[in-house]
């Protein structure tokens, strides 16, 4: 995974800013492909509820 030099700077920085150190450009590199490896298991579409979740989740037995 290639990272683009304005973006390890920019990930450099914000770690600066957030731990109050700095860290070399191969500590950055290898810290920002572990978040980006960590992001892409983590972050997913959550599934379109189906018909029948809808008619469950929306049934008011007080509604007319």
């Amino acid at each position: 995974m290639k990272i683009e030099p304005q973006d390890l700077e920019r990930f450099r920085q914000l770690w600066k800013d957030s731990f109050h150190a700095e860290i070399s450009q191969e500590e950055a590199q290898g810290k920002a492909i572990l978040l980006l490896e960590m992001m892409k298991l983590v972050y997913r579409p959550l599934p379109k509820p189906s018909i029948r979740q809808l008619s469950i989740l929306d049934f008011n037995p007080n509604k007319p």
